[in-house]
């Protein structure tokens, strides 16, 4: 079941799927589910990242991982669509399962978590493609069909949600969970990576300094 093709404020979708703790934490699984897809974690983002380091395929076959590693694939490169869309996969369910929640019936206590774990994969998707692609769309609501095309948004403001989302994480998420899904101390890490990757970006360079 796609949260994603529920619509937004269904009655019966909310009855059905936000009604009880129980359901909207199967809803939630979902969400974690496509993190682990092949198209992301699963296979391809492993991919992707491993191969643009440069050592990750010895073969100069001009397969789609030798065109990668080569960085030569472009977009219609085999493992670079598969990441694209796997993490944009991940971001079009949790904006419906964020939306869903909100307006489901469940108390404060139960929707706050869950909402932060998905708030928390949510921006775990956009900061993997924001330092893998730069810019890229940026939408957090759900999608209609022929709502989905947006343009580029800078990486600033893609790493300044990544940013609010993670610090929502670390204020709801609990402290500790035995079955290994987020925590508030993994947004809490994630936002020191956040904060240093930022500062890469914005520092001057050693050979900058230098010249100056």
């Amino acid at each position: 079941y796609e949260i994603a093709q529920c619509l937004v404020g269904s009655e019966m979708c909310i009855r059905d799927r936000f009604s009880t703790v129980e359901n909207a934490k199967q809803a939630l699984m979902g969400c974690y589910g496509y993190m682990s897809a092949d198209n992301a974690y699963g296979q391809a983002w492993q991919e992707v990242t491993f191969g643009y380091c440069g050592f990750g395929w010895s073969q100069t076959n001009g397969s789609s991982t030798d065109l990668l590693v080569s960085m030569d694939g472009g977009i219609d490169e085999t493992i670079n669509t598969m990441a694209w869309r796997g993490m944009y996969k991940v971001i079009g369910e949790t904006n419906a399962f964020i939306a869903n929640i909100a307006d489901s019936p469940l108390e404060s206590a139960d929707k706050l978590p869950m909402e932060a774990a998905a708030r928390f994969l949510r921006a775990l998707a956009y900061y993997n493609l924001a330092v893998t692609y730069g810019d890229v769309p940026l939408k957090t609501t759900p999608s209609a069909h022929d709502g989905v095309a947006v343009p580029r948004s800078p990486k600033n403001e893609v790493f300044e949600l990544v940013r609010t989302d993670w610090e929502f994480a670390y204020e709801n998420l609990p402290e500790k969970d035995d079955d290994g899904f987020a925590t508030k101390w993994a947004a809490k890490a994630y936002l020191g990576k956040l904060y240093h990757t930022c500062l890469l970006y914005t520092s001057p360079s050693p050979r900058d300094t230098e010249r100056s």
